[in-house]
């Protein structure tokens, strides 16, 4: 399922599964839901070994290759931004160090292939991913990032993008909270992707959060798909010229979907579980 992710926010394209977007709210969640501590073996073991869990610091460095490797549209960052670590410091540190607890993995084999990252939104949410770009925004300054012509004119158009109202926005009080989905190749066509989803659906209906939102282009046709399967719907779209300087040509649109949590949601907490004795898949299928 590699295509790529957008943000609400003036973001670059997340790719591998998907999405993640900005988060502006008055509604916080009060209770703080502490992940279980992970069984041996989670959910199945079959011919291929996956598994969903939730992240533990020793997969930061898993995680930011991922998502390094995938950023533009599956392939690696370096064609529109050359310091990775930019990208990564901006659009990725903030839920690890701000957020874990809201962040699943999947597991291939032993080796992390695939992580959600999420946010309950609100104000504090939004107040750490502001002083999150601003440090990010004054090491830019101090030059200790590479971005060479090609990442500056990116974030040229990134701006641009911004200015034209390029960005859907949402109803961040129906939908504070936010999700990213990204997964290397040896993780698609394990329905991973759907797991890592309803593991978030699972802890934001136990958190009380209302609502979830995220955001994609059309060029993502295996995520749309299964985030409409899944009950999400199109909030809004826009279209982009954002990469028009890397895919002259092709028409990009930003699409914003939401969903409403509810109790049935709940459900898929009990998802979270060890595989059955006799080795056929557990948990949500």
């Amino acid at each position: 399922m590699g295509v790529e992710p957008t943000r609400a926010s003036s973001a670059p394209p997340h790719t591998g599964f998907e999405d993640r977007g900005r988060h502006r709210t008055t509604t916080t969640p009060t209770r703080i839901l502490q992940h279980p501590t992970p069984p041996s073996s989670w959910w199945y073991n079959g011919p291929v070994s996956a598994v969903v869990r939730p992240y533990v610091p020793g997969d930061r460095e898993a995680v930011f290759r991922i998502a390094a490797d995938t950023a533009y549209f599956g392939d690696p960052v370096e064609q529109f931004l050359p310091d990775r670590q930019f990208l990564l410091d901006v659009f990725v540190s903030y839920y690890l160090d701000c957020e874990p607890d809201h962040t699943w993995v999947a597991d291939v084999d032993g080796e992390v292939a695939g992580y959600l990252t999420g946010s309950t939104g609100g104000a504090a949410a939004a107040a750490g991913q502001l002083r999150t770009g601003l440090r990010a925004s004054a090491r830019l300054m101090g030059g200790r990032y590479r971005l060479g012509a090609v990442g500056r004119g990116h974030l040229r158009c990134t701006v641009l993008a911004k200015v034209r109202g390029e960005y859907p926005s949402v109803d961040e009080r129906a939908y504070p909270a936010h999700l990213h989905v990204n997964l290397a190749p040896a993780a698609r066509g394990l329905s991973l992707g759907r797991r890592l989803v309803e593991a978030c659906l699972g802890q934001m209906a136990q958190l009380g959060v209302p609502g979830l939102h995220l955001n994609t282009t059309n060029l993502n046709a295996a995520a749309v798909r299964l985030y409409e399967k899944m009950g999400f719907e199109l909030l809004a779209r826009s279209r982009t010229r954002l990469w028009e300087p890397h895919m002259p040509g092709v028409e990009v649109f930003h699409l914003a979907y939401g969903r409403r949590i509810t109790e049935a949601d709940l459900s898929y907490v009990s998802a979270w579980a060890p595989a059955p004795a006799d080795g056929t898949l557990g948990g949500a299928t």
